[in-house]
Formats: C-alpha cells, structure tokens, sequence
C-alpha cells in the first residue's frame, strides 16, 4: 500500500524546536484507525514528529469495532448521554477489541518506520497506571473516570528514543490497585477495571505529564465549523457559551468542546486543537506552522475572568492526583 509522506518543509524548523523533547498526546478513533490509509497516514506523521526530537502519545479508541463485536455476541451496545454502559460481560468485549487494536497499531508503527521505531503498546490498567472510579453507584457498571495517572511512568515511556507509546483506555478500578492485572492464564481480570472514555483518558493523561500539546483528531472534519460550514480558526474559551447558546456548537460537540474548553482553563492558551485526522499532514502543520489545521482554542482573558460560574463546569475533568 502506498502511503503518502507528511510534507516537511526546513522553514518550520523553528516550530520544531518549540516542541522538541516535549510530550504530544494525540487521541484517534476507532473510524481513523479501521481504515487502513488513514491509520498509516496519522502514524506517518507521529513518525516524522519523533525523528524531530518530539515525544508523541497516541491514545486510541475503537468505539465503532467495539460496537459490531457486542451485536455479533448479542449483546447490546447500548450508550447513555454518548456514555457505554458497561457490564462485566461486555468489558470482556472491550478489552478484547481494544487489545487487538492496540496490537494492530504498535505493530504497524514498526512497519511503516522500517523497525526504527516500536510500538510500545500499553493500557491504563497496566501496573495500575492509570486508576479509575466508577461513574456511578452502580456495582454493576463498568464505565469509569479517571482519577489517578502515574505521570512519571508515562514521561519515561514517551522519552523512549526508539518507541511510540500507544495507550489503551481501560483504566484499573481505583479499588483494586493491589490486585492482580492478569490471571494464571495471563488473561485480563475484567473485573479489576474499568472502560473510560478515550477523550477523558486523553485529557487526564495530557494534563498530568504536561504535555506541550494535546490534539483530538476528527473523523474528517477539519475542526470546529461555523453555521456556514467555515472551519473556525481559533476558540476562546471565554466564547464556548455563546456557541453554544447560538447553536454554532450542538449534540455530541457540547461536551467534546467544554472538556477542551477546560482543559485550556487549566493548561493555557493553545495548549490544545481539533485536527482532521483524515487530511495528510494536518498534525505536522498544525504543529509546525504559524497558522495550525484546525481549530485552536485559546484564552485571550485573564484566568480571574474565565474563573466566573459557567455551564460548561460539568466537562471540566475530575480532580486528578500524581503519583
């Protein structure tokens, strides 16, 4: 298969070293990583970041595939306000997707880059790095938050010279940080932990490591548009509530846009960016250029300002603690 190259020109080379030696957290879809020219695409790219000294992060989902397996199972893949509610049957299904995925991109980040570099494919469960609670009460539910993120264990993986760290979601139940993560058979404990949604993962994670920039990939969209369609350049966080007052932002973007919007409270202005994960060399040109791809959010007030009561604290993530 014949994949196309991020263009890389020597101008940018004053962006790269903005970058260089820091943290990308980069979080991708199930849609993204199912088709394979995509994939090969997004990953091309988080090579090239490498070579320049960049330490990328790629969190993945895989909502979609998660999806057909629970039907082929007979299983409902049944979603509350775009949340999975997960049983203990069902988190077998999303651990074993999501292993498998995880397999499938590590092994082809040592594809595409001629062994140069591996995939180091982890989870939030592993060695507990990653702890998790309930979302709610329910003893039976197996959908989580992230509470808890072993930042130097992540620094270290991503400063690794010769690998790509890829991360699963599945976090370790808060409760069961001393059990066992695997069985005798080295099969996954399913009940010691809990599936979270990647986009919380990715956010937590990106915070605690202090990462330089943390980007969501979109399935083909070139980020935040207005009501004509027109990509919009920049977010300030100070004007989420009016977008979302005027309809600009609806559905399943209001709680996306409101985590980003905090996560930018908390982080700084342009610490975080929508990217059109479909469009060849989007990440490195948002990176790598005064004008970015996609939509960049900022924060033009002061923190005193942005502070005031807002609609928009529900998406703030939770409070997180380093270990």
């Amino acid at each position: 298969m014949s994949v196309i190259q991020p263009e890389f020109d020597p101008e940018q080379q004053k962006f790269v070293e903005k970058y260089k030696g820091k943290i990308v957290v980069v979080k991708i879809g199930g849609a993204l990583v199912d088709n394979e020219d995509y994939l090969s695409g997004v990953l091309n790219q988080l090579i090239e970041l490498k070579k320049r000294g960049v330490h990328p992060v790629l969190i993945h989902g895989g909502g979609n595939q998660i999806d057909m397996e629970l039907q082929s199972r007979g299983l409902d893949p049944k979603k509350v306000n775009g949340s999975r509610e997960t049983d203990l049957p069902k988190m077998g299904v999303v651990f074993d997707v999501l292993e498998k995925l995880n397999a499938k991109i590590a092994k082809k980040i040592q594809e595409l880059s001629g062994s140069r570099y591996s995939g180091k494919g982890a989870a939030g469960y592993t060695d507990a790095t990653i702890l998790a609670r309930r979302a709610n009460d329910n003893p039976a539910n197996y959908t989580g938050k992230p509470t808890t993120v072993n930042a130097e264990y992540f620094r270290e993986m991503a400063a690794d010279p010769g690998a790509i760290p890829v991360l699963s979601p599945v976090c370790r139940h808060e409760d069961m940080k001393g059990a066992d993560a695997t069985d005798e058979n080295g099969r996954p404990v399913y009940k010691n932990s809990l599936n979270v949604n990647t986009d919380d993962v990715a956010v937590a994670l990106a915070h605690e490591v202090g990462a330089a920039k943390l980007l969501f990939l979109l399935d083909g969209i070139e980020g935040v548009l207005d009501k004509n369609g027109e990509l919009i350049k920049e977010i300030d966080v100070d004007d989420v509530n009016e977008l979302i007052g005027d309809e600009t932002i609806t559905g399943g973007m209001i709680p996306k846009v409101g985590a980003m919007a905090a996560y930018t409270r908390k982080n700084g202005s342009g610490s975080c960016a929508y990217v059109n994960g479909r469009k060849s060399g989007a990440i490195v040109k948002e990176l790598f250029s005064e004008g970015g791809s996609g939509t960049l959010f900022v924060q033009k007030e002061t923190q005193a300002t942005s502070n005031a009561p807002s609609p928009l604290d529900a998406a703030q993530p939770p409070g997180l603690v380093v270990v």
